[in-house]
């Protein structure tokens, strides 16, 4: 931590007061020469700061339009250290018209400072701002509720617009976040860097404090991706290739391959201004030269050999259109990511709404939106999400015409071409293995509310046909929700999602001749009936365990039903979010008597199978 670079930015409305809290922060931090501070107070009184205090915010505001309408216009940039960290801010502009501007500050910061004036609350520019920050990767906020001394330093109006925020995160399904809430006062220094007596009740550290005690979470892909920029060749007796380390370290001697040729080879020399170097890592500037001669261009990225690459030609992203002359469908647009330029076509699909915070579809984009869309690209080539690797998972979109950069965006999932997908044929079918095994497969389906017994009855009805030797496997959410599926929520899409998967998964184990149990809420017909289409008629058993609802609150020991009523859970099923019922269930369960029940699934099974 000792000494340890922190970026980060400040964000937020107009006149929410960001760049009067980036001057008192310098200020108190003594971060601020005194040359600097004597033009401070001349320029404080020159453009009329009341009671002749010092105007703060003319540390970072210095373009001249900026001093004339007290507004920020672009990214500022200063550097300030402590005992404990060096610093590098951004304070950005309030202004929709400059969310671009905010946007590329955004993309290179640790920590986001988000502001809200506390006598007007959170706008839809803080909803926007934040949303950005952390579609950019930004996994620690910093909400900065400021000028607190206009509400007369009231707790419960913090507490609010705390809650509010939370709410917002929530419904915008951001995870992982780490959020800090501070009340302050921009002008007068209050828990920015001294804690202040005018709020006793705010227990918690000041900012300066805060960001000093933040660790950065690098959690990026470590793999290695070296993206070549340029081919150095001097002479006929070198050959080198020149970039900068995206992620991951190489060393003299590694074998590593070239995408998307896939060729293979070893790294002979790491070569720089300063001498050769044995080893290089993310962010160096090196020249590699290479032991085979291999056909190599900008664009092409050196990988290490021991890591499975797939190539990709279209993925899901996210984007910020930057440009003022809205997207067009039949326009052309290039695609730069890291170093490659490569034709593309943009699919938009939805955008956010702001104030709704819902989705919607749109085959527009204007200046300042936010989409989500499928691009595809007109060839093959290694990308990753931007959640693994910020380099070859992020992208400007460029107006081929113009030459104009139109967009910035991140790479949310890959997406496999089904064009260039085949089925394959295999040898050993499904019937070999019913054969082989000596049982017909099936998946038992079990579904029913939160507490119902669905899983005793999973587990038991697996106990008993596994001591009569048949195989079999209990899929439940407890070894899918830890694994496969822990990037998914409890939103109704997510949760949508979390039963396909289930279903393809139930598929390829009833392919494999197990008798597949399984215990889910699956509270969609929709869904149970996508997972019967994927199989025979025969294969498919929906057990419907019909406990009444006050059953299942007087069982649940975790309180959840009391915590969805008392509104602390959302989308929780039966008390605001539907269950819709199965009509024709194959069996259903109406007794509460846990033997009774398995012998009514034995009985059937016997019947059938």
């Amino acid at each position: 931590m000792q000494n340890s670079m922190l970026k980060f930015i400040t964000c937020g409305s107009v006149d929410d007061g960001k760049s009067t809290l980036i001057g008192k922060l310098l200020y108190d931090t003594d971060s601020i020469f005194i040359d600097q501070l004597q033009t401070l107070k001349n320029d404080s009184k020159r453009y009329g700061t009341q009671n002749n205090k010092i105007d703060y915010a003319l540390l970072t505001d210095g373009l001249l339009s900026e001093r004339s309408q007290g507004i920020t216009i672009d990214v500022a940039y200063r550097y300030f250290d402590t005992d404990k960290r060096k610093f590098i801010i951004a304070d950005t502009p309030g202004h929709e018209q400059y969310t671009r501007n905010m946007a590329t500050a955004a993309s290179t910061a640790d920590v986001s400072v988000v502001l809200i004036d506390a006598s007007k609350g959170i706008s839809i520019q803080t909803k926007r701002h934040l949303y950005i920050t952390t579609l950019f990767g930004v996994k620690d906020i910093v909400v900065a509720i400021n000028k607190i001394d206009v509400v007369n330093f009231s707790e419960d109006i913090f507490n609010t617009i705390k809650q509010e925020f939370l709410d917002i995160v929530y419904l915008l399904k951001f995870r992982n976040l780490k959020i800090n809430f501070v009340p302050v006062c921009s002008i007068d220094g209050d828990n920015i860097v001294f804690k202040s007596k005018n709020t006793p009740w705010y227990k918690e550290t000041t900012l300066i404090d805060i960001l000093e005690n933040i660790t950065s979470d690098d959690s990026y892909n470590s793999n290695f991706r070296f993206p070549i920029q340029y081919i150095n060749r001097p002479n006929a007796n070198f050959r080198g290739y020149c970039g900068t380390i995206a992620s991951g370290s190489i060393k003299v001697g590694d074998k590593v391959k070239i995408t998307p040729s896939n060729k293979t080879t070893t790294i002979k020399d790491i070569v720089t201004f300063d001498g050769n170097l044995n080893e290089a890592d993310k962010g160096d500037s090196i020249t590699l030269t290479l032991e085979d001669e291999i056909d190599i261009s900008r664009g092409d990225i050196i990988v290490k050999t021991d890591e499975n690459i797939y190539l990709y030609d279209q993925f899901k992203a996210t984007i910020v259109w930057m440009d003022d002359i809205p997207f067009n469908l039949n326009s052309n647009y290039e695609l730069k990511i890291a170093t490659l330029n490569i034709a593309a076509k943009i699919n938009p699909m939805t955008k956010k709404n702001l104030l709704t915070l819902q989705d919607v579809k749109t085959d527009t984009i204007a200046q300042n939106e936010i989409v989500n869309c499928n691009i595809l690209i007109n060839k093959k080539v290694l990308i990753d999400k931007f959640s693994n690797n910020k380099t070859t998972g992020s992208f400007i979109l460029i107006d081929k015409i113009s030459n104009q950069t139109v967009a910035t965006g991140i790479i949310i999932e890959t997406i496999v071409s089904k064009k260039n997908i085949f089925i394959e044929h295999h040898t050993i079918t499904k019937e070999l293995r019913q054969k082989n095994l000596q049982q017909k497969p099936f998946i038992l389906w079990f579904t029913g509310l939160s507490a119902s017994g669905k899983s005793t009855l999973a587990n038991e009805i697996e106990k008993k046909l596994f001591s009569k030797g048949y195989k079999t496997y209990l899929l439940d959410g407890d070894n899918l929700r830890g694994g496969l599926n822990s990037d998914l929520d409890f939103s109704v899409e997510d949760r949508e999602e979390n039963i396909r998967r289930v279903a393809h998964i139930s598929q390829l184990m009833l392919d494999a001749g197990l008798i597949v149990i399984t215990a889910f809420i699956s509270p969609f017909k929709k869904n149970r009936d996508y997972v019967r289409s994927l199989v025979n008629k025969d294969e498919f058993i929906e057990v419907f365990v019909d406990t009444p609802i006050e059953v299942c609150e007087q069982r649940d020991k975790k309180g959840l039903y009391k915590k969805a009523k008392d509104g602390i859970i959302k989308n929780f099923t039966g008390v605001n979010s539907p269950y819709e019922k199965p009509e024709n269930a194959e069996i259903t369960l109406c007794n509460d008597n846990i033997e009774q029940s398995i012998k009514q699934i034995l009985d059937y099974l016997e019947r059938g199978f």
